[in-house]
C-alpha cells in the first residue's frame, strides 16, 4: 500500500477488513490469486478487483500510486519497501500466509549455470524478505 493509506501504520492486518479498499489483483488462475479467492470464500466475501493482472510491477505500482492495495509476497516488493516506495503490513490469516514458490525441474537434470545463480538469487531474496 502506499505509505500514507490509513491501514499503513498497523502491525497485521485481515483480509476481510481490507476487501473494501480498491484492490489490484493477480489475475485468475495464478497461485496466488487461488489463494485470495479461498479467501473471499470462507469470508464470504465478494471483491471487484480495479486492476486484475499478472505483471507483480502493475500491481506494486498501482500501490505506489495510491490507487488501492494489493497483496504479494514479501519478496515480491522487497526493493520498493526499501527505497519507501510501498509499505507492506503482513496479514493476520493464516491461510494468507500459505504462498509459496515452487521450481520443479526433472530428476538428475543438471541445471545450467545461469539458473543455479538464479535459484540462488532467489534464496537470498526470500532469506532478506524473513529477516
Amino acid at each position: 500500500m502506499h505509505p500514507k493509506h490509513p491501514q499503513a501504520g498497523e502491525r497485521r492486518l485481515s483480509f476481510a477488513g481490507l476487501s473494501h479498499y480498491p484492490l489490484a489483483l493477480p489475475a485468475k488462475g495464478l497461485g496466488l490469486r487461488r489463494l485470495i479467492d479461498s479467501q473471499c470464500r470462507i469470508y464470504k466475501i465478494v471483491v471487484r478487483p480495479v486492476l486484475e493482472t499478472n505483471s507483480i510491477g502493475a500491481m506494486i505500482n498501482f500501490a505506489r500510486l495510491g490507487a488501492g492495495l494489493t497483496f504479494l509476497p514479501m519478496s515480491s516488493v522487497l526493493r520498493a519497501v526499501k527505497i519507501g516506495a510501498v509499505v507492506a503490513v503482513p496479514m493476520r490469516d493464516r491461510e494468507m500466509q500459505k504462498a509459496t514458490v515452487d521450481l520443479c525441474v526433472l530428476e538428475c537434470r543438471t541445471l545450467p549455470n545461469g539458473i543455479v545463480a538464479f535459484v540462488a538469487a532467489l534464496q537470498q531474496a526470500f532469506a532478506r524478505s524473513d529477516q
